[in-house]
């Protein structure tokens, strides 16, 4: 299991962009909570769970209209599990119920059932200040994906992802 007290050290995007940039080891949840980045060594290849996450922000539970166990359909438990003790780690934290990082950010935060599995996820819909907030941690991911593929594109000339996924029953 992941380490929670580890997961919980907080860093700002910026602390993250430089120890990438100046090739440093770190570890900790981005400064939005959407990420956990573990850097031990720098390698060409990075590992991704981006549907590890279960979390959806307490602003937006009472409006939800799927349960956890209709949720973990989509959802790829465990596969943050999975990729532990890779030398480049991005966990993604949240639900991909609450913004969907396998899609592009005008479509990350379905509001319909043709959108999101057939499931009417948010029936009463959302305010624009929360798909906002939503998209903020969707650009967060991506933020720090983005510095550390130029990083290793950088040094080694070019750069993998190993994106883990899994199937729920």
């Amino acid at each position: 299991m992941l380490n929670r007290a580890m997961a919980e050290n907080r860093l700002a995007t910026g602390q993250i962009r430089k120890a990438i940039e100046q090739y440093r080891p770190i570890r900790g949840v981005s400064e939005l909570g959407s990420t956990r980045v573990e850097i031990e060594k720098y390698v060409p290849y990075i590992s991704t769970a981006v549907h590890h996450g279960h979390r959806i922000r307490p602003d937006l539970r009472p409006h939800l209209g799927v349960n956890a166990r209709a949720r973990r359909t989509e959802e790829d438990p465990k596969t943050g599990d999975f990729i532990l003790g890779q030398p480049i780690t991005l966990i993604a934290r949240d639900s991909r119920f609450e913004y969907d990082l396998n899609r592009p950010p005008e479509r990350a935060v379905g509001q319909s059932p043709e959108e999101t599995w057939g499931l009417d996820i948010w029936p009463n819909g959302l305010n624009d200040g929360q798909v906002e907030a939503s998209l903020r941690k969707h650009r967060e991911f991506y933020d720090i994906c983005e510095t550390l593929v130029n990083a290793l594109r950088a040094r080694y000339g070019f750069c993998l992802i190993y994106d883990i996924h899994s199937y729920n029953i």
